[in-house]
């Protein structure tokens, strides 16, 4: 019911009842959390009473967040719910060798250095802590305070090649936002990593995602295309016919349409990755709606109906499942029992 009406607040309460009688209660707490968003959407308060009603640090025993790094079953749960996995195949296959050839043709600009501008320590260790919990290499951090959004990540010249480089701006180096906010924003940045999302950091606008669609589908129906021509020779033989395997499967989307979709979907992953990371699901909406009133970010933008996925997905069992295990949530035998 959940995912056809995701403001139905019968269905919530439904949820915190059984979890309440079969003695669990960090998952009914988890019901609570998402009855009171609900409950100001149903209101409509949410543009003016967010912060009020979910105030910065409330609630520490209620959040107490990831104590252990998500395992590779951790990240399916929580990475692939909506996302076409086949797409996420061939972007990955696909974009390492796009955005080679983009750079060989057209060499990206230096950016301006930041190298001497460290990241302070207060931020550094929420950064550790996100770092770890994902078990990645943390790429190399500065300070920016003229960068208006509180952090990015962005591909910039290193040796011979691209790197990924984050970058933390002035809401972050002010302090507008708490430290599971700042964990919650970072988490969605650094979720981009993991090879099956890297496609995002290297393409991440949905017009180069497109062409890589089209380059592939092209090939299919015409290998000895010069798109054609230029995919064979730039991949593996073994990436190769993966490629072909997938572009045939993927032959009738729309190039622009599937993109979009692409990263409107794994956006959404993000969110739920932020959220298991911080265990507070005030601070993941008080993010969202920031971004909602400055008419959103990324290709999903923070609207309204990301919140409220976010928020049905977070009374979902993998979900729960996900936070239980690296939260060591503690185990009741009897409740099984007794539902």
């Amino acid at each position: 019911m959940l995912r056809v009406n995701k403001r139905r607040v019968a269905s919530y309460e439904a949820l915190r009842a059984l979890y309440r009688r079969t003695h669990q209660p960090e998952k009914a707490r988890a019901c609570d959390d998402a009855l009171d968003v609900i409950g100001m959407f149903s209101m409509h308060i949410v543009d003016d009473k967010l912060d009020a009603l979910f105030k910065p640090g409330a609630g520490p025993e209620a959040a107490r967040g990831a104590s252990q790094p998500l395992g590779n079953d951790e990240w399916i749960a929580l990475g692939t719910a909506g996302v076409d996995l086949q797409l996420s195949a061939l972007f990955a296959l696909v974009a390492p060798v796009f955005v080679a050839e983009r750079a060989r043709t057209r060499p990206p600009q230096s950016p301006r250095e930041l190298a001497d501008q460290p990241v302070p320590p207060e931020i550094k260790r929420v950064l550790d802590r996100v770092v770890g919990l994902f078990g990645v290499t943390c790429p190399p951090a500065h300070a920016d305070p003229g960068q208006v959004a509180a952090a990015a990540i962005a591909l910039r010249p290193h040796g011979t090649g691209l790197a990924p480089v984050l970058t933390l701006g002035r809401p972050a180096l002010e302090h507008q936002l708490d430290d599971r906010e700042l964990a919650f924003v970072l988490a969605r940045l650094l979720a981009d990593l993991r090879s099956d999302r890297y496609a995002r950091l290297l393409c991440p606008r949905a017009a180069e995602l497109a062409q890589i669609l089209e380059v592939a589908i092209a090939h299919v129906a015409d290998p000895a295309s010069p798109a054609g021509r230029w995919l064979k020779t730039a991949l593996h033989a073994v990436e190769y016919d993966r490629v072909l395997a997938l572009a045939g499967r993927l032959r009738d989307r729309d190039p622009v349409r599937a993109s979009l979709g692409w990263l409107a979907a794994t956006d959404r992953a993000a969110d739920r990755i932020g959220l298991v990371i911080t265990g507070d699901l005030a601070s993941a909406v008080r993010v969202l709606e920031r971004e909602r009133e400055r008419g959103g970010t990324g290709s999903a933008g923070g609207d309204a109906s990301r919140i409220l996925d976010l928020v049905s997905a977070s009374v979902t069992e993998e979900l729960l499942g996900v936070r239980s295990r690296i939260e060591h949530w503690p185990t009741r035998p009897s409740a099984v029992a007794d539902a």
